[in-house]
Parts: C-alpha cells; sequence; structure tokens
C-alpha cells in the first residue's frame, strides 16, 4: 500500500470527483478539418443515425447539415446534457416503449436493442463508427465503409458487396495519400489526422479480415498492408499481414514482417484491447510460441467456438486461466459495456417505462459510473405521476454523492424527512458526510441519529470515537469504532470510520478485517474494497486485487484509488492501462503528488517512451512526497539512461540520506547505478 498513509491525509478531505476524461481536441473549421469530416459523412451512404467516440461529433453533424442531412451523432459515452436530450428524444420518436428505455441507457443498449429488434430498419438507418462487435452480438455483419461499418444480414454479404467495400477503402488509401499526409502542422490538425488514421486504418484492417474470410486472400494482403502503412501503430494489421505471409501469400516479404515483429516485441507492444483499438486478428495462435496471448483478445466475442480451441491449445494451466481472466473484460469492451444494461432491459416492466424502472436504471448508472445519465434518470422518475417522493430522494442523494455533491444530497434528503423517517434519512445524510470526508459534518449526523425515535445501541460508542478523532485522540477513537462495530454496528459510514483510523495506525490486518466485514454488507463500497485491494496488492494477488480495484473506481474514486491500480498494472506489465490510469489521478486531484507522477513515468518506461518517462519523474521529484527515495531512484535511473550524469548522482545523493524505505531488488538497483556514475564522479 504505497501511498496508503499519504490517501489518509486526503480522505478526510471534501469533494472528490471522478476524472473524466479529457475530450479530444474540437475539429477546426480549416479545410483540412472539413475534408476529414466530409470524408465520414460520404462514407453514411444515407444514413442517419451514427454511432461514434465523441471525437468531434459536432463538426460532423454541422457538415452533414451542410448536405442537407440530419445526422444524429450518439457518443458512445460522455456527451452533454443537450446531445443526450436529443438522441433520447429521437430514440422516443421511434415509438418503441423497448427502444425508449435502453437509450435512457446509453447509446450501446440502444443501438444493440434496435439491431436484435428491427434488424432491417437498423440497416438501413444505422453506421457505426466504434465497437463492430456490437453488430455482431445482434446477429449482423458490420462491413467497413470508408470511416464507418454499414450492417448487412449476414446471408445478404456477397461478392458485390464486398467488392464495393474494397473500391471504397481504395479511395480512402488515395484521400490519405494526398489529404491527409499534407496535414498543417498545428496541435489541432495533428489531434485530427491521427484519429482519422486509426479510424481508416481499423475500418480497412477489418475489411481484410472480411476478405480473408471469402477466399480473398490476395485482396485481403493488401487490405492489411494498406492498414499498416495508414497507421504504423496498427498492431492488428501487422500480425494479420504476418498470418498471411505465413499462409504462403508474398514470401519475399517475410524478412520484412518478422523485423517489424521483433521492433513490436522490443517496444513491449501489445494490448489486450486489439479489437477494440485496433481490429479483428485471422489467427492469434500464429503469435504464441513467442507468449503473444494477447493476440487472443483480437478475436469477436461472437465467434465462441475459436476462441474455445484458442484457449484449450495453452498447455500451460495456470497461464490459461490468467489469459481466461483478462479475455472477459476485453471482450466485454467489444460491447462498450453494455451487457449489464441489456440485462437490466430485459426485466422492464410490462407497463412500460415506469418511474421504479427509471430509478433502478439510475442505480445501474451509477454502478457504471455515468453520474450524469443517473441523475437525469431520477429527474425523469421524480416528473412521473404517482413517483413516491423519498424513493426519488434516496436516489437522487446517492447520485449527488458520487457526482462529488454532498451538500446537495443531504438538501435532497432533508428536504423529505419527517418524525417518521428520521433515523433513515439521518443515516443516510451519514452516509454522505462520510463518502465526502466531512469528520465534522458526520459526527453532527451521527448525533442527530442518537436523539431519534428507536436510535441503535452502537450510535452512540461511534458517537464517542468522532468525539475522540476530533479531539486528537486517534487510540481512544479506534477502540470506540471497534465497540460500534461489535455492537452491531450495520452502517456503511461506521465501517468507513473505522477504516480510516486503522489507515492512519498503518493496521493492515485491522483494515482487512474491517473490509471484508464492510463488502459482506455493502459489496461494491468504494473505499472498502479500495482497501481490500491495496491489501491483496501487498501480498501480490495481483487477480483479486484487480477486481476490487474495479469496482473502487466505479464508485466516484479518489486519485489515490486510480493511482494505485496504476501502479499495480504497471507491476504487471500492462502499461497501457497504467498510464491511463495514471494520467486519470493526474487529473482527478494528484496533480500535487509525486507518487501520481512517479506511476506515469513507470507506465511510459515499460513503454518504452523513454523521453517521456524521463519528464514524469523529472516532475514527480518537484511535487509532494519527491523525496521518497523509491521516487529519486526512477529518476537517477532515469537521468542516468538520458545521459545527465550530474542530475543522476544528485539524486543518490538524496537517497543516501535515507535508503530504508528501499527493497532489496531497489538496492541491488542502486548498486549498479552507483557502480555506472562512479567512474565519471572521479
Amino acid at each position: 500500500m504505497r501511498i496508503l498513509a499519504l490517501a489518509l491525509a486526503l480522505a478526510c478531505a471534501p469533494g472528490f470527483a471522478v476524472h473524466a476524461a479529457a475530450p479530444s481536441p474540437a475539429l477546426t473549421d480549416s479545410p483540412f478539418a472539413a475534408a476529414c469530416a466530409d470524408a465520414v459523412v460520404e462514407s453514411l451512404g444515407g444514413r442517419t443515425w451514427l454511432l461514434t467516440d465523441g471525437f468531434a461529433d459536432s463538426r460532423l453533424v454541422a457538415r452533414a447539415k451542410a448536405r442537407g442531412i440530419d445526422l444524429l451523432a450518439m457518443p458512445l459515452r460522455g456527451g452533454d446534457a443537450a446531445v443526450v436530450a436529443a438522441f433520447e428524444a429521437a430514440a422516443a420518436a421511434l415509438g418503441d416503449p423497448r427502444l425508449e428505455a435502453a437509450a435512457a441507457l446509453g447509446p450501446a443498449p440502444f443501438v444493440l436493442t434496435w439491431m436484435q429488434q428491427r434488424p432491417e430498419e437498423a440497416a438501413a438507418k444505422l453506421a457505426l463508427m466504434v465497437e463492430p462487435s456490437l453488430a455482431k452480438a445482434a446477429g449482423l455483419e458490420p462491413v467497413p465503409a470508408g470511416l464507418v461499418y454499414h450492417l448487412y444480414k449476414p446471408d445478404a454479404l456477397g461478392s458485390n458487396a464486398l467488392a464495393r467495400a474494397y473500391a471504397h477503402h481504395a479511395d480512402l488509401r488515395d484521400f490519405f495519400g494526398e489529404t491527409v499526409a499534407m496535414a498543417p502542422a498545428d496541435a489541432d490538425s495533428a489531434a485530427v489526422a491521427k484519429w482519422f488514421r486509426a479510424q481508416a486504418s481499423a475500418c480497412g484492417n477489418n475489411l481484410g479480415v472480411l476478405l480473408h474470410a471469402s477466399g480473398l486472400k490476395k485482396e485481403a494482403l493488401d487490405a492489411f498492408t494498406q492498414a499498416h502503412a495508414i497507421d504504423r501503430t496498427n498492431i492488428s494489421a501487422l500480425l494479420n499481414r504476418a498470418s498471411l505471409v505465413r499462409e504462403g501469400l508474398r514470401p519475399e516479404l517475410g524478412e520484412k514482417i518478422a523485423a517489424e515483429l521483433n521492433d513490436l516485441a522490443k517496444a513491449g507492444g501489445g494490448s489486450w484491447t486489439l479489437a477494440s483499438s485496433h481490429g479483428y486478428v485471422v489467427r492469434p495462435s500464429d503469435f504464441f510460441d513467442a507468449k503473444w496471448y494477447w493476440t487472443l483478445s483480437g478475436l469477436p466475442l461472437t465467434d465462441r467456438d475459436k476462441i474455445e480451441s484458442e484457449i484449450a491449445a495453452i498447455e500451460d494451466p495456470e497461464l490459461r486461466n490468467a489469459v481466461v481472466r483478462q479475455l472477459m473484460p476485453s471482450m466485454g469492451m467489444q460491447t462498450a459495456g453494455a451487457q449489464p444494461a441489456m440485462m437490466a432491459l430485459a426485466k422492464l416492466p410490462e407497463q412500460g417505462f415506469t418511474w421504479e424502472a427509471m430509478l433502478g436504471f439510475a442505480e445501474l448508472q451509477l454502478a457504471m459510473g455515468d453520474r450524469p445519465r443517473a441523475l437525469r434518470l431520477v429527474d425523469r422518475a421524480a416528473a412521473t405521476p404517482g413517483a413516491d417522493a423519498q424513493a426519488v430522494a434516496f436516489a437522487r442523494a446517492e447520485a449527488l454523492v458520487k457526482s462529488g455533491r454532498p451538500d446537495e444530497a443531504v438538501a435532497a434528503l432533508m428536504a423529505v424527512k419527517t418524525p417518521d423517517n428520521a433515523l433513515q434519512v439521518l443515516s443516510k445524510v451519514a452516509s454522505a458526510r462520510a463518502a465526502a470526508g466531512d469528520t465534522a459534518g458526520l459526527l453532527a449526523a451521527v448525533g442527530s441519529m442518537q436523539a431519534a425515535t428507536n436510535a441503535p445501541a452502537w450510535l452512540a460508542p461511534l458517537h464517542e470515537s468522532l468525539k475522540a478523532q476530533a479531539a486528537g485522540d486517534p487510540t481512544m477513537a479506534r477502540t470506540l469504532a471497534s465497540r460500534a462495530l461489535e455492537q452491531g454496528a450495520d452502517a456503511d459510514f461506521a465501517f468507513r470510520h473505522a477504516l480510516m483510523l486503522d489507515m492512519m495506525a498503518a493496521d493492515k490486518a485491522s483494515a482487512e478485517r474491517h473490509a471484508d466485514e464492510a463488502l459482506k454488507r455493502f459489496p461494491r463500497d468504494g473505499f472498502a474494497n479500495y482497501i481490500k485491494a491495496a491489501v491483496l496488492v501487498d501480498r501480490r494477488a495481483f487477480a483479486e486485487a484487480e477486481r476490487h480495484f474495479q469496482i473502487s473506481i466505479s464508485q466516484n474514486p479518489a486519485w489515490f484509488v486510480l493511482n494505485d491500480y496504476a501502479a499495480m498494472a504497471a507491476e504487471t506489465k500492462r502499461f497501457d492501462l497504467a498510464e491511463n490510469l495514471a494520467r486519470s489521478a493526474i487529473g482527478g486531484g494528484g496533480e500535487g503528488f509525486a507518487a501520481v507522477w512517479d506511476s506515469l513515468g513507470s507506465a511510459l518506461l515499460g513503454q518504452k517512451k523513454n523521453a517521456e518517462a524521463h519528464e514524469a519523474f523529472k516532475t514527480a521529484v518537484t511535487k509532494s512526497g519527491g523525496d521518497d527515495p523509491r521516487i529519486q531512484l526512477h529518476y537517477a535511473e532515469a537521468c542516468w539512461a538520458a545521459g545527465d550524469a550530474p542530475a543522476a548522482r544528485q539524486a543518490l545523493s538524496i537517497i543516501d540520506q535515507d535508503p530504508s524505505p528501499l527493497s532489496i531488488a531497489e538496492r541491488e538497483r542502486l548498486g549498479r547505478l552507483r557502480q555506472a556514475v562512479a567512474p565519471k564522479d572521479k
């Protein structure tokens, strides 16, 4: 638990909020950006509903409108209130209550439901820019058409459709050769060019997979080659080229492709997000000899027979089990996490989208981390005739707490407080205060609960514990908190208080015991899951820890939760995941702390991004906690690798002031570095 003590200091501060990924740079009005947007619009073939990743949606809509097309862009995640409202209104206009309810759960479950229930209408009106596996899950075939996917029934996908797609891809290749290759040098244009390259490359790769399945191997190899030429980072296209050469096509390319694969291995390349990020892979087993089991994530989730046969071919049972664990979330990515939403939709009552169903969907959205959509559902429920005011207030309070707005949550709760429900409402208030790290507010709420009718006996020692903590007596506070739990405390705020005191005392055994007790009652509690994950990381039980981290980060996590998850991801060599988590931690409140920049540096170093890693470590040593000898060691090693011997020596002198936190392995690294630096120190 590398930063647990630091986490304690922050956990007492109010207002933790989830860091949402920064939106991609908007397309400007430059001719280059307009040409790129036009390429998407031209790919639609008259379709007016487009599932997107949110990149430049407003520009796509504007360019379509200029051509007289009313395009509805549906961002897979995010989208402001106006975008969400327009999408939900358009879905309601389709006249199907189930589609209306699916839209309230988000674009992924909506398009999946539409394709399942009305496939011909969906195929005529809908195009996918992302997650083509959604179509496969609905029994349709996503066929690349330039920069988007059109939908076909499998028996209707003939040679003519593939020929048109192949011709469209050739036109797109020429577009990239003439237009994108000449992109302006400004930052916005560079971001636009990078995005369009990746999109075109993924579509081209998946076209190659279809051509290969149809026996058109020469054309498939051409599609894979062009896809890789458009975007050199497309791993799927590179792997597919290698597989076709292995089949005997263009054997003269074998040496060149082997060198490219070798470069990939040296760079630490590889990702469990292949199908979602780069496209499908025709034969993952071609790369098992190199232990590249991550290539399995390039299979469509619907190709279950192939997945099972590929996994069965892995002889090492421990490795096979590890692959299965990792494969499941990567398969889930292919449908943008729509599975829980589809399960909820299956339980929609016959009466339609009732206020009870809306609140149930809101609870699901909170579990999935979509707080804005959860609040929107609560508002819809509140506006429904006959809705229960207390149930709505409780749901609104939970959504507000997880949105980092505890004062509004308390106001919503107190608005429905009556003598009959006082204890229940005040308990919710206490939970809101505890989740926000507001110890004074928690103390006041527990005090008010004691005065309520039928107040439980365990409130008394808990109240005294909170007073002892406020008075600066953590030992007495721990004793009293434990007594409250022994007397039957069953509220989340009681366990959170006990866990916070365990952290202060660095008592891992007690923390784990209290976390386990809390999770029996509150299995999705973000803080208890974080503590459990941290304890498991200490034991190197990484697979088990990951499950608890994933639950925790869905519950409005503080930055240190994201950072500790990032550190574990880096230790298990999933450096792309570690980088994403570390950057989210930086943006979510951890910018001023060395531990986060150190995690980012480790993630970048693992991806062989040495210059960027050096800058991250350089930033780390200037932040709070930057004198930690472990962080200074990372910095010293990065400086030495970058040729900055004086900075490396300076870092070594800081480490020498207190090397006690270093592990045996770190001390060995320190010794090697000291030997390397010493000759130049003479």
